[in-house]
């Protein structure tokens, strides 16, 4: 079955963006960009997908968090605010450490082989301006 997909829109026009996921459950301001965090919306969600967009809908940087086999289906949660830049969060229903995401004012270079902690993939790209780790 093919993943569910959506169209992004901005004030009730098609931005052209398409993000992978069908629900977004929790959007961020960031400066000027946003932080958004997606789910496929199924009884059983095994990824969460947190992107980096412009205003205009531009992505900016991508990372899914993808269920390994021991985890539990997915729920957002036990969200922590800790500044404009940097959140934590409960997903899979086997966490017991939450997740962090930092949002960097600059891009940084990354080693695309070393996407981040178990369960963070990414697509191919040699910089990041999303830091995901394990609280």
């Amino acid at each position: 079955m093919a993943e569910p997909r959506s169209r992004l829109l901005a004030l009730g026009k098609p931005t052209g963006t398409v993000l992978v996921g069908r629900s977004i459950v929790a959007q961020y301001a960031v400066g000027a960009e946003f932080l958004l965090f997606v789910t496929p919306d199924t009884w059983d969600d095994e990824t969460l997908e947190i992107g980096l967009l412009t205003s205009d809908g531009t992505v900016l940087d991508l990372a899914t968090l993808i269920k390994w086999p021991l985890a539990a289906a997915g729920e957002f949660r036990n969200v922590e605010v800790h500044s404009e830049e940097e959140i934590s969060f409960l997903f899979f229903m086997t966490d017991l450490k939450p997740w962090s995401v930092r949002v960097l004012c600059k891009t940084r270079w990354r080693l695309p082989f070393l996407a981040g902690p178990f369960g963070v993939s990414r697509p191919f790209g040699l910089k990041t301006r999303l830091l995901i780790w394990r609280s």
